[in-house]
Parts: structure tokens; C-alpha cells; sequence
């Protein structure tokens, strides 16, 4: 898939944004269990965040 540049732009300054909810949503799951929106919200955080990590992998040392 082909991201514009803008939307890459996007993504990657909202990264630090999900990290943090992300690891916040996984120490609320070993309290409690997540409802449906606290679940929505985390696959949104974690697709951010396995994309950016994805991207981060694809890079050349010099990049």
C-alpha cells in the first residue's frame, strides 16, 4: 500500500501518542478486563504502533 506523505506524517507523530495509551490499556488488562470501547482503542493504538515498527525495521542504516 502507498501512504502519501502526509498521512506518514501522521502516523509517525502520533507513534509516541499510542505507545503511551498502549502501555497503559496493557496494565489495565492485568487489573480488569477491557470493554468494547477500551478494546476498540487498543487495536487502534497497537496498529499504529506495529506500522510505525514495521516502517522502522524497513530502514537502511544510513536512513
Amino acid at each position: 500500500m502507498v501512504y502519501s506523505n502526509e498521512e506518514i506524517e501522521l502516523t509517525l507523530n502520533f507513534y509516541s501518542i499510542a505507545k503511551v495509551h498502549l502501555d497503559n490499556l496493557n496494565q489495565a488488562i492485568q487489573f480488569k478486563e477491557l470493554n468494547d470501547h477500551e478494546k476498540n482503542e487498543y487495536m487502534f493504538y497497537s496498529h499504529i504502533v506495529s506500522k510505525v515498527n514495521y516502517w522502522l525495521k524497513a530502514l537502511l542504516p544510513d536512513e
